[in-house]
C-alpha cells in the first residue's frame, strides 16, 4: 500500500460566520422593532409572571419552562445538541 501526498487547498472562510451573526441579530431587531406595543406587552406580562428561581424542570407552562431554562443555562439531556 502507498501513501501519497495531498497537496491540496482549503479555503477557509473566516468572515462569513461573523457576518452571518450580524445578518441575524439586525433580524432579530427588525423583527422586535416591529412588534406591536400589545403583542410585546403580552410576552413580557408572560415573561414577568415567571418565577426565574424556580429550577427549569419544575412543572410549569412551556413559556415559563423554556424562560427559566434560558435563564439557568439549562440545556435538555438526551438526543442531539
Amino acid at each position: 500500500m502507498r501513501v501519497e501526498s495531498n497537496n491540496a487547498r482549503v479555503k477557509v472562510d473566516f468572515k462569513g460566520g461573523p457576518e452571518m451573526i450580524g445578518l441575524i441579530d439586525r433580524g432579530l431587531t427588525d423583527l422586535f422593532n416591529e412588534l406591536p406595543a400589545d403583542a410585546f406587552a403580552a410576552g413580557k406580562a408572560v415573561f414577568d409572571a415567571c418565577d426565574l428561581t424556580v429550577d427549569a424542570t419544575a412543572e410549569a407552562e412551556l413559556e415559563c419552562r423554556i424562560i427559566r431554562a434560558v435563564a439557568q443555562n439549562k440545556r435538555p439531556s438526551g438526543g442531539q445538541s
